[in-house]
């Protein structure tokens, strides 16, 4: 009986093995990695405390991690049971896991961005203080009412900001946050490495309909897949995006992994190229490494990459991308930047890709990146953009990202609206935005 129970028992623990590297230490591993960069991000280009940073940007179902600030080397290092990780802060690059690094990033970040922005003059292309009244045919206070509604405590709000007609008309954030302050992004992370190919192909470095410049590709059916396939999430790419799992692909690459592109690009094809929209954070990292191979150079010329092509020329002095072990900015999902910085990038498809007289993307670029995927749920879905389709606000077009973060371009009202925060199960986005929109005049 003993040997039977003996024998029982060691073929319990055998088969808990696979359930254990499946799904436990994959878990681990994302959790510790998650909480790592997430809390380093936070806590060193944000400004919270762990105790904020606990309370606002890990799950619950991480609560069990342990955290260890080191002011000194600026990095966060995060326990989950065994699995470990360390997140070293960089100014300009944001938190690289330093166990998953083989890239020989400068200790010291990139120089602190100074891009002249004139004291004097107000937003968006100088860095005044101030906001402008309302236009005279605006009803201010029903406009104002409907903003200030988002700020609402319970709602999760950290930043909101709208621009109408050009000029910064509302600004207000939560305790501890101003205009200076650099905020996440999320999946809005997607529309900004969509704007830096549109910058490459103005500059003739890529090109919109040729087959997407991946070296793995070129030798098998892969190679039918262009850029504009990655653009609109139609690549044909396997790819397990579920974050509800915890052999989520996504997950995996984001937080244990040391190159958010390599796993990605070496995906096989699951479908034929443009038969399915299919929604990945690894597709906008396989752009992410396109940009910076099209910009070429050593690793310091790309570091600097999407500061020359983006944020320098729209004065977005806040913004920063983190960059992975490997070198490669996270395209999908890890950029901050202040809530006025966001919105000039909006302000930049109001304009139609122009900026100070300066064309900074292709003619008809703004309006591709609004039309719709035929194949994209409900044809929401544009250029690594999501759009309306439909009601009052059809033909608005934003950035999105996990938690509601958003930056609405209505081009029928001219108005930019920001959105930055955390909890979107208590925060309605497309609501929010129909409120606000629809109680401005229509176009002049």
């Amino acid at each position: 009986m003993r040997k039977l129970l003996r024998w029982t028992a060691a073929v319990g623990a055998v088969s808990l093995v696979p359930a254990w590297i499946l799904v436990v230490h994959p878990y681990l591993e994302v959790a510790a990695g998650y909480s790592a960069t997430i809390a380093s991000l936070q806590h060193f280009g944000t400004g919270d405390s762990l105790e904020t940073i606990r309370a606002e940007r890990l799950p619950p179902k991480i609560g069990f991690v342990e955290l260890e600030v080191d002011e000194a080397g600026r990095a966060v290092e995060a326990r989950a049971l065994y699995a470990s990780s360390r997140a070293v802060f960089r100014p300009g690059l944001g938190a690289t896991r330093e166990e998953t690094r083989t890239a020989a990033l400068p200790a010291g970040g990139l120089a602190p961005a100074d891009f002249g922005l004139d004291p004097g003059r107000a937003w968006p292309h100088g860095s005044s203080p101030g906001v402008a009244a309302f236009a005279p045919d605006v009803d201010g206070a029903a406009v104002r009412a409907a903003l200030e509604e988002g700020l609402e405590p319970g709602r999760g709000t950290h930043a909101v900001l709208m621009a109408h007609r050009g000029a910064l008309v509302f600004e207000d954030y939560r305790s501890g946050h101003d205009r200076t302050t650099p905020l996440l992004g999320w999946s809005m992370t997607k529309s900004v490495t969509a704007t830096l190919v549109g910058r490459l192909i103005h500059e003739e470095r890529l090109e919109l309909e040729a087959p997407a410049p991946v070296a793995e590709w070129e030798a098998d059916a892969r190679s039918e897949i262009s850029l504009d396939d990655l653009l609109r999430m139609r690549s044909g790419l396997e790819w397990h995006q579920d974050h509800a799992t915890p052999f989520c692909e996504s997950l995996h690459m984001l937080f244990a992994a040391g190159s958010c592109s390599a796993a990605p690009r070496a995906k096989p094809l699951g479908h034929a190229v443009g038969e399915r929209w299919s929604y990945s954070d690894g597709t906008s990292n396989i752009l992410a490494a396109i940009v910076l191979d099209a910009v070429g150079g050593d690793l310091d010329r790309r570091l600097l990459a999407p500061r020359r092509l983006l944020f320098e020329p729209l004065g977005m002095q806040s913004a920063f991308i983190t960059v992975d072990g490997a070198g490669t900015f996270v395209g999908s999902s890890l950029m901050y930047a202040s809530a006025r910085d966001w919105a000039r990038f909006g302000q930049l498809y109001l304009q139609d890709g122009v900026w100070e007289e300066e064309r900074l993307l292709p003619d008809g670029w703004v309006d591709a990146v609004a039309s719709p995927t035929p194949n994209s749920r409900g044809r929401r879905y544009g250029v690594h953009f999501w759009r309306i389709d439909e009601g009052p606000l059809e033909g608005v077009f934003s950035a999105q990202g996990y938690q509601g973060q958003f930056v609405f371009i209505d081009r029928e009202r001219q108005a930019v609206l920001v959105r930055l925060g955390v909890d979107p199960v208590r925060f309605d986005g497309h609501g929010f935005a129909h409120r606000v929109l629809t109680a401005l005049p229509g176009p002049r």
